[in-house]
């Protein structure tokens, strides 16, 4: 008897909406991609089955099908299990990459921004978030980074400044003394800031010292000083902006953020012409890019049950995914969104004829991400730095592991989600961001899917129509 084969569960058919009849094939643990006729997409209906003798196809392509992964003799209970042993031996693979590490200069900040998911921090008292580093926990912490990763090749060369607010202006020095000896280390650096203080810190950006800056701008000047709120001086757009000339004349390479929601989202062409009017553009070192306003479930409950006030109201309006992505193609916008690497990898995979980049996690807080704060503490994810819960370990004197938290963090996977072993989009999308699972209140075997279906395909689709651009 003939073996029979059937569509694979794992097979993502993309539809290409300007060449009619083809459907971008795209296969979820083989990581091949192929252009299909309609002839194929019909062969690959879920109910069919097929031997040699009965597919309606050559038997080169039928061939090529099988090898491709979109054709199998495996059960969806053999595939599922596949997957589950693929991400076991890959997640391993993960894990030997190199260490990751941010230094939380302070958790203090000097903006007063509505939304910011740190905000509950300030609970615990004003003079708590006021610590900053020290020279002495400085050098402490540069040791522990090579006690927690002796080998200098697996420790990443590029270190994150966090906060809080890194770069405010009191934090000169301490910032100085961390890049020049970090520098000597052979590290460089990337900050994330909100820009308001940046002139104090022109001499320290460049291609060898800060060499990238994410910095947030809230759609144009009316909306963004209603939200991004110097804690002193008010309104923040212009000084920013400002700022933002003067740092690219140094080198560095600055991404814009605008964190977006209903209000603002139909101000971000307007904001991206504003920055080619400045000629921020001239500059292959500036991007900018649109990134959906989330927060912790009960905040998002409270705005838009409006149990908050009328004044919090007409800041901010969370949106969902759907809607964000509904409303940014409703505006007719190229206005880049958050595509969590999907765009590149799909690109490269089609301009080098290779298979796609898979990963088994979300970002590095699951594998080797270690945040160092200025209290002695090590935190994983940028999300939850400063809650004593989700605290690794500590590094001042010896360092001492949380080994039950450590382990709930770097054995998360979507191999230990139950939700993803199903999924043709898992290693993809690496089980959704950890920090938003908590903060929508799961668990450590939860997944957060975001509706990255629709990512996916409009990312996807994006990356071909570039690759076909460039072959004509």
């Amino acid at each position: 008897m003939n073996k029979l084969y059937r569509p694979s569960v794992y097979t993502i058919p993309v539809v290409i909406k300007d060449e009619p009849g083809k459907t971008l094939l795209i296969h979820g643990y083989t990581g091949a991609m192929d252009i299909a006729s309609e002839k194929i997409m019909n062969c690959l209906q879920p109910e069919k089955r097929y031997s040699y003798d009965n597919i309606p196809l050559s038997k080169d392509v039928f061939d090529r099908l099988i090898a491709r992964g979109y054709f199998t003799d495996k059960s969806e209970q053999e595939e599922y299990e596949y997957l589950k042993n693929f991400t076991s031996l890959f997640n391993r693979y993960e894990k030997t990459k190199s260490k990751v590490f941010t230094l939380m200069i302070a958790y203090d900040c000097n903006f007063r921004c509505p939304y910011c998911y740190e905000g509950n921090i300030s609970g615990k008292g004003h003079q708590w978030s006021k610590k900053i580093f020290n020279k002495d926990t400085v050098d402490r912490a540069y040791q522990a980074m090579e006690e927690i990763e002796p080998n200098k090749n697996l420790r990443a060369k590029t270190i994150t400044l966090y906060g809080g607010e890194p770069l405010m202006a009191s934090n000169r020095e301490i910032i100085e003394y961390i890049v020049i000896k970090g520098k000597s280390l052979g590290y460089n650096f990337d900050a994330v800031t909100n820009g308001y203080d940046l002139e104090y810190f022109l001499d320290l950006l460049g291609p060898e010292s800060i060499k990238f800056l994410q910095i947030t701008i809230d759609g144009e000047k009316e909306y963004h000083d209603k939200r991004r709120i110097h804690y002193k001086d008010g309104k923040s757009f212009d000084k920013i902006i400002a700022n933002i000339s003067k740092a690219l004349k140094t080198g560095v390479s600055i991404s814009v953020r605008a964190n977006t929601d209903g209000r603002n989202i139909s101000s971000m062409r307007n904001l991206k012409n504003y920055f080619y009017e400045l000629g921020f553009y001239n500059y292959k070192t500036f991007s900018f890019y649109s990134a959906l306003l989330c927060g912790e479930k009960s905040d998002v409950d409270k705005v838009k049950k409006n149990t908050q006030t009328s004044e919090l109201n007409k800041k901010f309006e969370y949106l969902s995914r759907e809607e964000f992505l509904l409303k940014q193609e409703q505006n007719d916008s190229d206005i880049w969104g958050q595509d969590y690497g999907v765009f590149t990898k799909i690109y490269r995979a089609l301009k080098n004829s290779s298979k796609i980049q898979f990963h088994t996690i979300f970002c590095p807080s699951q594998t080797n991400s270690y945040i160092l704060d200025p209290y002695g503490e090590i935190y994983s994810c940028w999300d939850t730095v400063g809650k004593r819960e989700r605290c690794l370990g500590s590094y001042l004197d010896d360092i001492v592991w949380n080994e039950k938290e450590r382990s709930l963090w770097h054995n998360r996977n979507i191999g230990t989600v139950a939700d993803c072993a199903h999924c043709k989009y898992a290693l993809f999308c690496g089980g959704g961001c950890m920090g938003k699972v908590l903060a929508n209140g799961g668990s450590f075997e939860s997944n957060f899917c975001d509706s990255y279906s629709l990512i996916f395909e409009k990312y996807v689709i994006q990356a071909y129509k570039k690759y076909r651009a460039e072959m004509h």
